[in-house]
């Protein structure tokens, strides 16, 4: 069967409106309509294209000025043939395809699937937010030992919210002899109550869930903790705080009277301990509060310092310039996220992680 080639200005040609979206063009030599058609309505310099594998690239949507000639590569059909099957076989251990959906929230075991294949070295704790909205790897930042190594995450919606908060301790906490405390306050008569601890114990990572019942217990056996490594790092422990804004008795006291003993210890201060000794001993907090105002009332601003990473969702232009200098996090719109990192400087714009059944948990590998 003879093969015969349309132009595209024929009547299988997408619509001008559906091109002029195309900011870069490439064409080979063809015919002046057909230029006219893939560069601009004035630029027919494909049509002067004289040699094979002679192309022009612009990159300014069409515009004359935009255009830069260049000679393509030429392969023999043998030689492609040939070299396609030289292509390594993995065995099926890419990561699968995945279709940018700009409105959809990012799906757990796609993206684990995609962070394992991005950072396949575990011995550093790495958190998993969601997908870059940009080309590239997931949103993920690791938890080096380091001051102001902890993770907050601050946003009203639950969903994307704790999704973001059990990912990132699901991927943290798959490390190489990592132990995971959770405590979560959910109350009983909220729709989100027992999905995170399904999730987590799903998972198979040596978690431990408790309720709000026993945050004072585990903070000052956490800080003891710290206290007793000193400077020597032990193995990784990450203290998942999955509502901040619901434990009364970890926020800032204010009791104002002076206690003779010096040395006694309160939830507020052992978090506060926590927070500041711990990345550097390989103890990580990671915690999720809805509000700025609320986060304020259970902490003082020195002390949400010591969380330089920060995931915000929509918020306020006045509580996105408190929380990460700029008040980008107001334009973010529905499932979009921005994560801050302190000490690289960057802001990342992602797309938050849909908080995981224990079915797609379960099948996940870590």
């Amino acid at each position: 069967m003879k093969r015969v080639a349309r132009p595209l200005a024929g009547s299988y040609s997408l619509a001008r409106s559906t091109l002029g979206q195309f900011g870069i063009r490439i064409a080979l030599q063809c015919s002046e309509a057909d230029s006219y058609l893939i560069l601009g309505e004035d630029n027919n310099a494909a049509r002067l294209l004289e040699r094979p594998g002679e192309a022009i690239y612009n990159n300014a949507g069409g515009l004359i000025e935009g255009n830069s000639p260049f000679q393509t590569s030429w392969l023999s059909d043998a030689e492609r043939d040939s070299s396609l099957a030289a292509m390594p076989n993995d065995g099926g251990t890419r990561p699968a395809t995945v279709v940018f959906e700009g409105n959809r929230p990012a799906q757990f075991d796609l993206s684990v699937e995609s962070f394992v294949h991005a950072y396949p070295d575990r011995t550093i704790p790495r958190v998993l937010l969601g997908d870059a909205v940009a080309i590239g790897p997931p949103t993920s930042a690791p938890l080096l030992k380091r001051s102001g190594s902890n993770l907050l995450i601050v946003g009203q919606q639950p969903e994307p919210t704790l999704g973001m908060l059990v990912s990132s301790a699901l991927t943290a906490g798959a490390s190489p002899n990592a132990r995971l405390i959770v405590i979560d306050p959910t109350p009983e008569d909220d729709s989100i109550h027992g999905r995170i601890s399904s999730a987590i114990n799903a998972s198979g990572v040596n978690a431990r869930v408790v309720t709000h019942q026993e945050a004072d217990d585990v903070v000052a056996e956490l800080s003891k903790l710290v206290q007793e490594r000193g400077d020597a790092a032990g193995d990784p422990v990450i203290l998942v705080l999955a509502g901040l804004h619901r434990l009364r008795s970890l926020r800032k006291s204010d009791d104002f009277s002076f206690s003779m003993d010096e040395s006694e210890t309160s939830p507020d201060k052992d978090l506060l301990n926590i927070l500041r000794e711990g990345p550097a001993v390989g103890v990580w907090t990671l915690a999720w509060c809805d509000t700025l105002s609320n986060a304020e009332r259970a902490m003082e601003r020195s002390t949400i310092r010591e969380f330089g990473l920060r995931a915000l969702m929509q918020m306020s232009a006045s509580d996105s310039a408190s929380l990460i200098d700029t008040s980008v996090a107001s334009s973010l719109g529905a499932n979009r996220a921005i994560l801050s990192d302190d000490v690289e400087g960057t802001l990342q714009k992602f797309l938050p992680i849909k908080l995981p059944i224990s079915e797609v948990v379960r099948r996940t590998l870590l």
